[in-house]
């Protein structure tokens, strides 16, 4: 169960910058959980990253908040990839924008989970949070993911949490 190969070669293909950071990014594995009830997640330095129950209604329920008709959105941390393959469903979306709070926890995710689908998609546009200066929108913020953000993303999960705060 290690899937961390067929994604990096994807993001050694369309995000170089990122795929020599992701292979420089390491996780030990006791802040690795893997969890089962109805559907297998991932729990990274004890904060669960998606359900483990319903996936799929979990993510309908976070792009419910975003236009119908928009032709762009972003999203706010990477978690386990099933956000980015619902939402890609929309067919007039026209680029999806993710962005990685927490390079060792994508790492993890990339590991025990197939992103390939989404990450081949050409709407896709993968950025890191450090360098980004202003929030986009329309967004979706993961919530496990601001709250595992590394020191060089604070700045733009600060800002992100004061535009949740405002909504």
């Amino acid at each position: 169960m290690d899937f961390f190969i067929d994604n990096l070669a994807i993001i050694c293909s369309q995000w170089p910058d990122i795929a020599q950071k992701l292979k420089r990014s390491h996780f030990d594995l006791s802040q690795i959980e893997l969890v089962k009830d109805k559907e297998l997640s991932l729990v990274f330095d004890k904060i669960q990253i998606a359900s483990s129950y319903n996936q799929v209604e979990e993510a309908r329920l976070q792009i419910s908040q975003l236009p119908i008709n928009s032709p762009k959105a972003t999203i706010y941390g990477t978690g386990l990839g099933v956000v980015q393959y619902t939402l890609l469903e929309r067919s007039q979306l026209k680029r999806l924008d993710v962005v990685i709070f927490n390079l060792s926890l994508f790492k993890a995710s990339l590991t025990y989970f197939d992103h390939k689908k989404w990450l081949s998609d050409p709407r896709i546009n993968l950025n890191l949070a450090q360098d980004k200066s202003k929030i986009e929108k329309p967004f979706i913020a993961l919530p496990a993911e601001l709250e595992l953000s590394t020191d060089s993303s604070a700045h733009i999960r600060d800002r992100l949490c004061l535009a949740l705060d405002n909504n």
